[in-house]
Order: structure tokens, then C-alpha cells, then sequence
């Protein structure tokens, strides 16, 4: 709950470097893969949903408005109501999460980019007004992006390349951000952090009566580099004992068959290291 304290109201950095410091991970396994639209459009959706829980348990039987909610979340209630109205879809293509994706499906897709004959893909100026690449990027990600700066990352992929008269062809439309190791990575990572986080704020809401969730991490700032190595590999070591041992406590408390009062539980375990900038 919040509380009335002058000295601590005068300096909240500490706040603001700790939301630094859980998100600038998330960002760097998510650039380059999911826009930061998207992204922000998702924590927007994540406010008012944990704001909406949070307020039925402290407020239980009190109307949540839009206007408690926008208190809370600090969203205009225009915001509020666009984002609950939003369906999200089943299945969503590459073209709607990143801009190069988006790019290569305008340029396959629209009538104004294909030509009239053979119906396939023309070779786009890079630069020029009318039908190029150049107001093609600036229409489809943002006039602060540039055409060279969109063929360098597609050629580099394999999609576009440039031939004579400074014209880009189009080879593959079909742009995927990840490849199939780092999907299987992620998807499985965000499991791992997402309870990470929720063992945290379990253990801040939770009563006294109901007990933490078991919650700890070991470390030093002074591991010589020339035992790193050592340490890693009797860390994993020690981690595979310990994971097994867990699994076995878990599957010795498993419900035979199912049960409507069954609950999921997960132990995890993490090894950590500086890495320094290149």
C-alpha cells in the first residue's frame, strides 16, 4: 500500500532505475525481433489488466472505472478503452510485429508494386518519389527510417539486393526475426521469467499468514577471470543436482489422475555472469 512519507516522496530514482533495470533484458532479447510498438501496446494491455486485479482485491465489490484505472496507470481513458475493445488474433504475421517484414509484404502484396504483366515484384528505385523503395519505407515504417537503411538489413538477410541503376529486386518476401533455436529459447524463457517475477510479487502482496515462495540468489563482484571457467562448469554441475532432486519432491507430490483442486508449481535455477561490453 502506498504511505505518507515527505523524505521518501522527494527522490523515487531508485524506482525508475529498478524498472530500468528488469526491462533493458527483456529489450535486448526482444530488438530487432518485435517493434517497440508492439511491445509497448503489450505493457500498456499487462497496466490495466494488473491494475484491474489489484483494485478487485483491495477495493472487492467497488466499480472499477475507467477513470480509477487511468489513476492507476496513468493512461488517458480514450487509451483504456481502445486497448480493452482490441482483439487480439490467433495467428499473427510477421508483417504486423516488425517493419521489415511489413516492408517485404507491401511490396509482394500491392498492386502498385507489382507489375501489370508477369504480376510479380518490380525492381524499386532506392531512392526517388512515385512507386520506390524509398516512400514505400517511409509509408510502411516511419519517415525517420531510410530506404538504404531497410535494403542494408534485407540484403544482408537475403531477402532484397541491388542491381543496375540503383534499384532494389526482391528475392524472398517472406522475413522471419528469429530463427527456430531462438524461438524454442524465448518461448521457454518467457516462462522462466515470468515466474521469476510472479514469485516476486507474490512475495511483496502476499499476507504474512500465507507465507513467501522460496525466493534466493548467491553472488560475488570478485571472481577472478581465471577461475570463471571453474566456476561455471561446478555451478552447472551443481544446478543439474539440484534440479533433479527438486523434480523428484515434485513428482512424489503429484495427484494421481486428475483433480479440479490441482495446482502448477515450478522450481528454477539460473547462472549469472558479467559480460563485459564489446
Amino acid at each position: 500500500m502506498p504511505q505518507n512519507n515527505a523524505k521518501a516522496a522527494e527522490d523515487m530514482s531508485w524506482l525508475v532505475k529498478v524498472a530500468e533495470r528488469m526491462l533493458r533484458p527483456i529489450a535486448r532479447l526482444l530488438v530487432g525481433k518485435l517493434s517497440c510498438t508492439v511491445a509497448i501496446t503489450i505493457l500498456k494491455e499487462a497496466y490495466i489488466s494488473e491494475a484491474t486485479r489489484k483494485m478487485r482485491r483491495e477495493q472487492p465489490g467497488r466499480r472499477i472505472t475507467k477513470s480509477a484505472l487511468a489513476l492507476w496507470t496513468g493512461l488517458d481513458t480514450r487509451n483504456i478503452s481502445q486497448l480493452e475493445a482490441r482483439k487480439r488474433p490467433d495467428v499473427v504475421p510477421a508483417k504486423d510485429i516488425c517493419p521489415e517484414a511489413a516492408v517485404l509484404h507491401a511490396w509482394a502484396n500491392e498492386a502498385r508494386y507489382r507489375d501489370r504483366k508477369t504480376k510479380k515484384p518490380k525492381d524499386l528505385g532506392v531512392y526517388g518519389r512515385g512507386v520506390s523503395l524509398q516512400t514505400l519505407v517511409s509509408r510502411v515504417a516511419g519517415r525517420n527510417v531510410t530506404s538504404t537503411t531497410v535494403l542494408d538489413r534485407l540484403a544482408q538477410n537475403g531477402n532484397v539486393k541491388l542491381v543496375e541503376g540503383d534499384n532494389a529486386r526482391l528475392l524472398d518476401a517472406h522475413y522471419v526475426p528469429t530463427t527456430d533455436d531462438e524461438q524454442k529459447i524465448l518461448e521457454g524463457t518467457a516462462e522462466n521469467i515470468g515466474r521469476h517475477i510472479e514469485t516476486v510479487a507474490h512475495n511483496m502482496e502476499a499476507p504474512a499468514v500465507k507465507g513467501d515462495w522460496a525466493h534466493a540468489e548467491v553472488g560475488s563482484n570478485r571472481i577472478s577471470s581465471e577461475d570463471v571457467e571453474k566456476l561455471r562448469t561446478a555451478i552447472k554441475k551443481l544446478v543439474t543436482q539440484q534440479s533433479k532432486a527438486a523434480d523428484k519432491e515434485i513428482k512424489a507430490a503429484q495427484a494421481p489422475g486428475k483433480r479440479v483442486s490441482n495446482e502448477s508449481v515450478a522450481v528454477g535455477y539460473y547462472y549469472w555472469q558479467e559480460e563485459l561490453e564489446d
